[in-house]
């Protein structure tokens, strides 16, 4: 028998490096007046400014195609209207992972995060710079936050529409009178058409 010789299997090689854009909104357009938030209301029953708010969309990356990892660049979010007595005002994207199947906030994990300032506006989609890199078979969590505006003025709805999704929208809203203290379901609290426009885009490995 001949001799044997030293051999390392190194495997199929990596897979090319693929631009990718997750979304689960079938349009990205932005119905006027559709979207809603936990706001403080003057006497006629009129927004006047927000309260903490914090949207949300899960996206399954094997399920989306990703079956490597996901590194972010940036996350689009549609915005139906910014208005403050200053020229700006704050909002954070944050994106994590999520432990299991349920979004709960003890399950979040944080990966990256942009805080920004978004100019008093009307309809528009904003894209936001945003690097973090997401394992393989990531449940991968984008998060917009609002900051309690506190007597600020500060009135800000992101964008929705009333197309079909592929997952639902969340909210989270802890201040008293609108008690949301986890990330609940759009349709379980009564506004099954307010479809948030998120996308993520990056590099899928």
């Amino acid at each position: 028998m001949d001799g044997g010789s030293l051999f390392a299997d190194a495997g199929a090689a990596d897979a090319a490096p693929v631009a990718v854009t997750l979304t689960q909104s079938s349009s990205q357009e932005i119905t006027p007046q559709n979207s809603v938030a936990c706001v403080q209301q003057d006497a006629n029953g009129n927004p006047i400014e927000h309260r903490e708010n914090s949207f949300y969309r899960v996206f399954n990356l094997e399920e989306l195609g990703v079956s490597g990892r996901l590194e972010t660049t940036s996350v689009g979010v549609a915005i139906q209207s910014a208005e403050s007595p200053n020229p700006d005002q704050p909002m954070s994207v944050v994106l994590h992972t999520l432990a299991g199947n349920d979004l709960a906030v003890d399950r979040l994990s944080e990966i990256g995060r942009a805080d920004i300032r978004v100019a008093n506006q009307g309809a528009g989609i904003l894209d936001v710079p945003l690097a973090a890199s997401a394992e393989a078979g990531s449940r991968l969590v984008v998060e917009i936050f609002l900051p309690d505006a506190a007597g600020g003025g500060n009135l800000l709805f992101p964008g929705s529409n009333t197309a079909s999704q592929a997952g639902p929208t969340y909210l989270r809203a802890p201040a008293a009178g609108c008690d949301l203290v986890e990330p609940t379901d759009m349709a379980d609290i009564g506004f099954p058409e307010v479809h948030l426009v998120v996308s993520v885009s990056g590099t899928a490995y």
